[in-house]
Formats: C-alpha cells, sequence, structure tokens
C-alpha cells in the first residue's frame, strides 16, 4: 500500500488533490473513503420520524442538534467537502459473549488518531494557512448523519438491519468523517451503490428481540445493543430471558447477512481481539478497580453498574451455576440497587429460593425487594424444561 508523507503531499503531483486524500486515507488504514460536497442530509425525515415515535428510548441525545444533524456545514462551519471513511473490523473468530467491535481496544481511540493525520494531511495539502478555518475529523463523537454520508459518497447502502454494507467488505465497518474547509470535490461525484438486499429478511427473522420491526426500522428500546450498553435503568422483565448469552451488544442481525458471509476480516492489529471476556469478569469488581481495567475498551460506555447488570442476566440465561456464589455475593454486596435486582432475577431463574429468602431478610431498598418476590412468586419455567429434556435424553 502507497505510504504519503504529509509533510511533502504537494510532491505528488501526478495525482489530483482529491486523489491523493483518498489514496492517504487507504494507506493509514481506512479501507474504504471518497469525497462528497457538504449538502444537506437526505435521512433527516426518516429520523425525525423515528424520534417521534419513541424508538430511541434514553438516547435524548439523539433529538437535540436536529438542524447540524442536517448540514456538516452547520455542525462544522466552512465545511465545503466531507471525506466519508470505513475501516473494516470483521474477526475470524465468533464470540458467544461479544461483538467484534468490543473485543479489543476502543476504536474511537484509535480512528481519532488517524483522523488526525488525515487532518495534517489535507491542511498541507491545500497550504491552508494559519489563520484559516481548520479540516476537523469526528467518530461517534458528534450529531453526524454518518451512514447516509457514507451512502451519498457511495461506499455502500443502508441494509435491512439499518447497517451500511458495502458488497465486497460487508457491514462490519466502522465509519467515521473529516469535515473539509475547502473545495476538493470538483471531480465526478462517486456513484451511489445500489440497495442489494433484495427479499432477504434473514436480518429481520434473527433479531432475539424483534427490535427490527420492519427493513431499515430498528426499534432501540429493544434492541439488545441498546439494552446492554446505552439503558441506564433495569432491563425490562420481558426482555431479560431474550438477551441469551449477550454481555454487551449484539451481532446477530450482521452475522447471518449474506453479504458478510465472503466479506474478509481485518489485519489491523488493534481491532483483532486479544482477550476473552467471560460475565463473571464484572461481578464484585469496585468502580476504581472497573476504570483501570475497562477505561480504554468499548465496554467502558455501559459502565460499570451497566455490565455487572448485563453479567447477572447472561449467567442466568447461559445456567452457569457455577457462578452462584457470585450471584450470592453480589446481591447481599453490590453497591447498587439496579445490580443487586438483577442479581436477584438470575437467582430467581436458576430456582435458588433459599438465598432469596435470606437476602430478602436483609435487603432495605424497595426496588431490590420487589425483584427478590417477584423471583420467589413466580419461579422460572426454565426448569421443567431442563427436566423433561434430561428424562428425553
Amino acid at each position: 500500500m502507497l505510504r504519503i508523507d504529509p509533510t511533502n503531499a504537494k510532491l505528488f503531483s501526478p495525482m489530483t488533490p482529491n486523489q491523493q486524500l483518498v489514496e492517504f486515507a487507504h494507506s493509514i488504514g481506512f479501507q474504504l473513503a471518497a469525497i462528497i460536497p457538504s449538502r444537506p442530509s437526505t435521512h433527516l425525515q426518516h429520523l425525525e420520524d423515528w424520534l417521534d415515535q419513541g424508538c430511541h428510548g434514553e438516547m435524548t441525545y439523539m433529538s437535540r442538534n436536529l438542524d447540524l444533524r442536517a448540514h456538516t456545514a452547520l455542525l462544522h462551519p466552512g465545511t465545503q467537502t466531507v471525506l466519508a471513511l470505513a475501516a473494516l473490523y470483521k474477526q475470524e473468530q465468533s464470540d458467544p459473549f461479544l461483538p467484534a467491535y468490543a473485543r479489543d481496544a476502543d476504536y474511537h481511540d484509535v480512528l481519532r488518531a488517524r483522523l488526525k493525520q488525515l487532518v495534517r494531511f489535507a491542511e498541507t495539502l491545500v497550504g491552508l494557512p494559519k489563520a484559516a478555518i481548520k479540516a476537523r475529523g469526528f467518530v461517534d463523537s458528534a450529531p453526524v448523519l454518518e451512514r447516509d454520508l457514507a451512502r451519498l459518497a457511495g461506499l455502500g447502502w443502508i441494509g435491512k438491519n439499518t447497517c451500511l454494507i458495502h458488497p465486497q467488505l460487508g457491514s462490519y465497518l466502522f465509519l467515521a468523517e473529516v469535515c473539509l474547509p475547502f473545495d476538493l470535490a470538483a471531480e465526478t461525484p462517486p456513484a451511489l451503490q445500489p440497495e442489494r438486499c433484495g427479499t432477504c429478511t434473514r436480518c429481520l427473522a434473527v433479531c432475539p428481540t424483534n427490535a427490527l420491526a420492519k427493513p431499515r426500522w430498528l426499534d432501540a428500546r429493544a434492541c439488545i445493543s441498546y439494552l446492554t450498553i446505552e439503558l441506564r435503568g433495569a432491563i425490562p422483565l420481558h426482555l431479560r430471558r431474550a438477551l441469551g448469552s449477550h454481555l454487551f451488544g449484539c451481532d446477530d442481525c450482521q452475522s447471518v447477512c449474506p453479504w458478510n458471509r465472503k466479506a474478509p476480516t481485518t489485519i489491523e492489529p488493534a481491532f483483532i481481539a486479544k482477550e476473552a471476556f467471560q460475565p463473571i469478569d464484572f461481578l464484585g469488581l469496585d468502580e476504581p478497580t472497573f476504570r483501570a481495567k475497562y477505561r480504554k475498551t468499548p465496554l467502558f460506555r455501559a459502565h460499570r453498574e451497566g455490565m455487572a447488570r448485563n453479567a447477572c442476566v447472561v449467567i442466568a440465561n447461559t445456567r452457569q451455576r457455577e457462578h452462584l456464589p457470585a450471584l450470592a455475593d453480589t446481591l447481599r454486596r453490590d453497591p447498587s440497587p439496579m445490580v443487586r435486582g438483577h442479581a436477584a432475577w438470575a437467582l430467581g431463574e436458576l430456582g435458588e429460593s433459599e438465598l432469596l429468602r435470606d437476602a430478602h431478610a436483609a435487603e432495605t431498598d424497595a426496588s431490590v425487594l420487589e425483584e427478590i418476590s417477584r423471583a420467589l412468586a413466580e419461579p422460572t419455567d426454565r426448569q421443567p424444561q431442563e427436566q423433561e429434556e434430561g428424562e428425553r435424553s
């Protein structure tokens, strides 16, 4: 892959500035890159309809700054063109508890470093004076409709699972963009990718919680990624079993997509998993320990309470009875009533009535007492099923 020194950008005269910038983006690890004029989004009405129906749940930030989301020139005044980018993160091996993007370094940190390189290169490329408006890069850090920008740049189409899909690279893509305060889009604009999902509905059918109610419409309130990452309170009772083994996020609607079947895997070391996480890893941690261990990983976004809450649910769903002592200790000692409540639910699912009765006598928080009482009054319906399966075998 061609490497370009940002300090000598103008030496590469055979290529246009547009081509040089795209080539430099490729050289530092972005598999897809294209430049388009800054213009109003075509997706804003869809977003407003989605917000009107409350599909964003507790993500109130989604309803703010709609004017900035509508146009990059308002988000970063002076923007004339946008460099849309995508980096592949597909892994060779799947993980029973975590999606592909959550198994190693926080991709925000990795991509921000690359965006800084791109900004420096772009400004050197055009000889931008020090007093001028600067270029600026974004990755999940601003109100940007990045999938729509990527679509308009020809990087892919929006699939029925709401992900951007590229015909060769699939949908395991991190998206980013650089707002440029100069015109580099004078060349022929990139062609839009045709929508190629056809009649396939595998992503809709596989969703454990039916969050994909219809093509390209994701109700976050039922989405496992929202429930395990963004939601700060208790996971709704009727959705806890549907979480299955999903400790943080969910890749189900991507894993079944035919366009990901032959897509290549990443060769970027920062995106290749080096450590396997287990649900039990998140029980018994205090806040300083959690911060020290997970601050530089995507898991930090769910906070200590969220990861402990998720761990309780997954341990119950995957029937990890060897972790009963940890669940019981969590119910007795965790400082968060929400976490204690989910530990009570998990013990109820595992049929541990005696442990629940002991905890009930010592508990003082009303919400936890309610979870314990419910777990005692409504024994799990899984145990008879397990017994029948044992008898048939």
